[in-house]
C-alpha cells in the first residue's frame, strides 16, 4: 500500500472517529434536565406595587409556550431597608399559588429581613406550570409595607420570576463547552494535514495566509461588535443622555420633514444648533429606509459606521488590517456605540482626514483629489461634532513649515513642489472656512447661538476638574486593554494618578522617537490624537460642558492606538509573533460571538430593556394627548423624542389665559399636574381667568387622574 493511499484511509478512519465522537456528544445525560432562571428586565426607572400590611393583591401569570417545572419563587423588594428591620416585629411575605379552577397549587413564605433590598431572593417552591394555563400569585405582606417593582409588558408585571426545570433534555455536548466544535476542527486539521501538508508548509512560512486572514477577522469581530451593541443597548439596558434625546428629536423630526425644526412635530419654530446637523441626518436616513425608531436607528447607525471604518482600514492596510481594528475594541468606544453619541461618525471621519493628510505629506506631488478629500473630510468633522475645527490647528504649522521651507529653499523643483502643497491646502482651508463660516452664520441667524447656546464659561472646582481630568486619562490607558481601572490603581491619589499618566506620555514618546521606521500615516495618526487631547482640555477649561470622562477622549484614544499599532509592527513585532498573536485574537473573537450567539437565539422569546422603559413611558404619558403642551413638564427627559408632539411649558407670574392660550397656540390641550394646579388655586398667586380654567378641569377629571387637561381648540 502506497503513502497517498494510506493517509486517506486515515483520513476516512479521522472522520469516522468525528461523527462517532459527534453522535456521543448528541447523546441525552441520563437524569439531567435543562434548568432556567426566568426573570423579568427591571426598568431605570423604577415604578412602584406597595404590599399594604396584612392586605393581599393578586397577580396571574399564563404561559401558553411550554410547561415549566418550578423549583423556586425569587422576588425583589424595595423598603425593606435597617428602619424596618430595627422595629422588632416579624416580616413575612406569603405567595399563594392557584389554577384557574381555584384550587390550591403551591403555599411559599419567607422571612423578609433575610432579603436585602433591591436584591432577587429564592423562595423554594416546587410545582408545575401547565402549558397554556393561567395561574394566580396572592402575595400577602405582613410586618412592614414593602415595595415590587412594576414591569411593564411582563407576567405578572411585578418584580417576580421563577427557577425553573424545563422539559428539554441535557445532551454531553452541551454539557461539555465547545466540545462539538472542537471536535469538528480537530478532525478538518488533521485530515488536511494529511491530505494536503503543503497547505501548512505555506502556512508556516509565509504571509499568504494573512491575506485571508484579515477580512475573516475584520467580519467577525464586526459581527460581533454589532451583536454587543444590540444585546448591551437594546436587549439588556437603554443607554439615552440628555445629548442623546437631543440627537434623536432631531432625527424624528427630519424624518418627519419638519428639516432642522427639532420642534416642528410639536407645532413650533426652532432650529437646531446644540450639535450639527450630520449625525441626526444619518439616523433619519435610516428611519426612513427600515421604519425603526430612532432610537434602534442610531445603533444600526453605530454598525454602518464599524463596517464602514473597517473597510477604510482594509484599503489603507490591507493584509495587516486585522490588527488595526482591535483599536475599536477599546471599552470607550464600545460604550459610546451603546449612546446615541456623534463621536461614533466623528472617529471615521477624523481617520479619513488623517489618510488624506499624510497622503499630501509624504507625496511630493499630491494629486488634487487628496486636497479635495481633505477638505471634504475635515467640513464632514465639522458638521458632525464642532469641535472638528480642531483638525485644521494640527494642518496649519504644517502649512507654516512649508512655507517657510519654500522661502528657504534654492531648488526650483521643490520649491515649486512646495508652492502647490501651500496652495493645495490653502485652497482645502479656505473650503472649510466658508462651509463652517456659513453653517455658524445660518445658526447665528435662526438660533440666536452660531452653536445653539451659550458656550462661556461657568464656575468650576479646578482642583476637581483637574482630578477627574488625570482620572480620566487612567481609565484610557486601562479602555485600550478592555479592563476596567483595577481597584487598587483607583484609590490612589490623584498626584499618583497624573504621575502614572505622565510615564505613559513619556513611554509612548520614547518609542515613537527610538522608532527607525516611521511611517507618515502612524505619525499623523499619533499627533492627531496628541492634538486632540491637547486642544480639547484647553477648550474644557475655558467653557461650559460636563467634566472629564470617557466620552471626551475615546476617539483621540482610538487614533493614538491605532498610531502606535503601526510603529510596533513596522519596528519590532516578527512574522511570527504577528500569527501567534492573530491566533490568539481570533480565538478570543471566536469564543466572544459563540456567547453572543448563544444569546441572540433567546431575543425573540426574551423581554427587551428598551420595551422595558417605553412601556414606563406609555404609562407616564398615557393622560397627555397628542400635541399638548405640559406646563412644568417633569416628564423623564430622555422621553421627549418619543413624544416629540409634546411640548413643555411654562406659567408666568403675569399671565393671563388668553396670554397662555396664544403663546402655545400650536398645541391642541395645556397639561399640568393636578396637585400643581390645586397649589396654584389655594396660593391664589395667579390671574383668576387661568384658576377659573383649572377648577373647571379639575371638577371634571377623574379621581385617579394625574394630570388635568384643557383643551386649545
Amino acid at each position: 500500500m502506497d503513502q497517498k493511499k494510506s493517509k486517506i484511509i486515515l483520513s476516512i478512519i479521522v472522520a469516522i472517529i468525528c461523527v462517532m465522537t459527534l453522535v456521543f456528544l448528541g447523546r441525552t445525560m441520563p437524569g439531567a434536565q435543562r434548568s432556567e432562571t426566568r426573570l423579568p428586565k427591571l426598568g431605570s426607572e423604577p415604578v412602584y406595587v406597595t404590599l399594604t400590611d396584612g392586605e393581599a393583591i393578586t397577580r396571574t401569570y399564563s404561559n401558553p409556550a411550554e410547561t415549566l417545572e418550578v423549583s423556586s419563587i425569587e422576588v425583589l423588594l424595595l423598603n425593606i431597608d435597617d428602619k424596618t428591620a430595627s422595629d422588632g416585629k416579624d416580616k413575612e411575605l406569603a405567595i399563594l399559588v392557584q389554577n384557574a379552577s381555584g384550587e390550591q397549587v403551591a403555599e411559599v413564605s419567607a422571612d423578609i429581613l433575610a432579603m436585602t433590598s433591591g436584591e432577587w431572593y429564592k423562595m423554594p417552591a416546587s410545582f408545575v406550570i401547565e402549558k397554556g394555563e393561567t395561574y394566580s400569585f396572592i402575595i400577602t405582606a405582613t410586618g412592614c409595607d414593602p415595595y415590587f417593582m412594576e414591569v411593564n409588558g411582563y407576567e405578572p408585571g411585578i418584580s417576580l420570576g421563577f427557577d425553573v426545570i424545563t422539559d428539554k433534555s441535557v445532551t454531553y455536548g452541551e454539557a461539555f463547552y465547545f466540545s462539538i466544535p472542537l471536535v469538528i476542527l480537530i478532525a478538518l486539521l488533521v485530515i488536511c494535514y494529511l491530505l494536503c501538508p503543503s497547505a501548512f508548509d505555506r502556512l508556516k512560512a509565509g504571509d499568504g495566509a494573512l491575506k485571508f486572514f484579515s477580512p475573516i477577522f475584520m467580519v467577525l469581530l464586526f459581527i460581533t461588535l454589532c451583536l454587543k451593541i444590540y444585546q448591551a443597548s437594546y436587549v439588556d439596558g437603554v443607554y439615552i443622555s440628555a445629548d442623546s434625546d437631543g440627537y434623536m428629536r432631531e432625527a424624528v423630526n427630519l424624518a418627519a420633514g419638519n428639516g432642522f425644526s427639532y420642534e416642528g412635530i410639536a407645532g413650533y419654530k426652532s432650529h437646531f444648533a446644540n450639535w450639527p446637523i450630520i449625525y441626526p441626518a444619518m439616523i433619519a436616513l435610516v428611519m426612513v429606509i427600515t421604519g425603526m425608531n430612532a432610537y434602534l436607528a442610531s445603533k444600526i447607525v453605530a454598525m454602518i459606521v464599524i463596517a464602514a471604518t473597517f473597510a477604510v482600514l482594509y484599503v489603507v492596510y490591507k493584509d495587516k488590517a486585522w490588527i488595526y481594528s482591535l483599536a475599536f475594541t477599546n471599552i470607550g468606544f464600545i460604550t459610546m456605540c451603546y449612546y446615541t453619541w456623534s463621536e461614533i461618525p466623528f472617529v471615521l471621519f477624523l481617520l479619513l482626514f488623517s489618510i488624506c493628510f499624510s497622503r499630501i505629506i509624504k507625496d511630493n506631488a499630491p494629486a488634487k483629489r487628496d486636497y479635495i478629500f481633505l477638505a471634504l473630510t475635515g467640513i464632514m468633522a465639522f458638521l458632525t461634532r464642532y469641535f472638528g475645527i480642531y483638525l485644521w490647528f494640527m494642518v496649519g504649522p504644517y502649512w507654516i513649515y512649508l512655507l517657510v521651507k519654500m522661502f528657504r529653499e534654492k531648488d526650483e523643483g521643490l520649491k515649486k513642489a512646495y508652492k502647490g502643497k501651500l496652495i493645495g491646502i490653502f485652497t482645502a482651508g479656505c473650503s472649510f472656512v466658508i462651509v463652517a463660516f456659513s453653517y455658524l452664520l445660518m445658526n447665528k441667524k435662526l438660533n440666536g447661538y452660531p452653536t445653539g447656546v451659550s458656550r462661556g464659561t461657568w464656575w468650576d472646582d479646578y482642583v476637581t476638574l483637574t482630578d477627574d481630568l488625570f482620572k480620566s486619562l487612567v481609565t484610557e490607558v486601562f479602555n485600550v486593554f478592555l479592563v476596567d481601572v483595577p481597584e487598587v490603581i483607583n484609590s490612589l491619589s490623584v498626584r499618583i494618578s497624573a504621575l502614572f499618566v505622565f510615564l505613559v506620555i513619556g513611554l509612548i514618546i520614547y518609542c515613537v522617537t527610538i522608532a527607525k521606521k516611521k511611517d507618515t500615516l502612524n505619525l499623523v495618526l499619533i499627533i492627531n490624537a496628541a492634538a486632540y487631547y491637547l486642544i480639547f482640555i484647553v477648550v474644557r477649561y475655558r467653557s461650559s460642558m460636563d467634566t472629564f470622562y470617557f466620552r471626551f477622549f475615546a476617539p483621540a484614544t482610538v487614533l493614538l492606538v491605532m498610531g502606535l499599532i503601526g510603529i510596533f509592527i513596522d519596528n519590532g513585532i516578527d512574522k511570527k509573533r504577528l500569527r501567534a498573536f492573530a491566533i490568539l485574537a481570533a480565538g478570543v473573537v471566536i469564543v466572544s460571538l459563540v456567547g453572543l450567539t448563544d444569546k441572540a437565539e433567546k431575543w425573540s422569546s426574551e423581554q427587551k430593556a428598551y420595551d422595558i422603559l417605553t412601556g414606563t413611558w406609555d404609562h407616564q404619558y398615557a393622560e397627555i394627548p397628542n400635541k399638548s403642551v405640559i406646563i412644568w413638564n417633569s416628564m423623564d427627559y430622555r422621553s421627549t423624542w418619543y413624544r416629540p408632539d409634546v411640548y413643555s411649558g411654562e406659567l408666568l407670574g403675569d399671565d393671563t389665559w388668553e396670554s397662555l392660550a396664544a403663546r402655545y397656540s400650536a398645541s391642541s390641550n395645556i397639561c399640568i399636574k393636578k396637585e400643581d394646579a390645586k397649589v396654584l388655586i389655594d396660593s391664589g398667586d395667579y390671574d383668576e381667568s387661568i384658576l377659573g380654567r383649572f377648577k373647571e378641569a379639575i371638577a371634571s377629571s377623574g379621581d385617579e387622574d394625574k394630570y388635568i387637561v384643557i383643551s386649545l381648540e
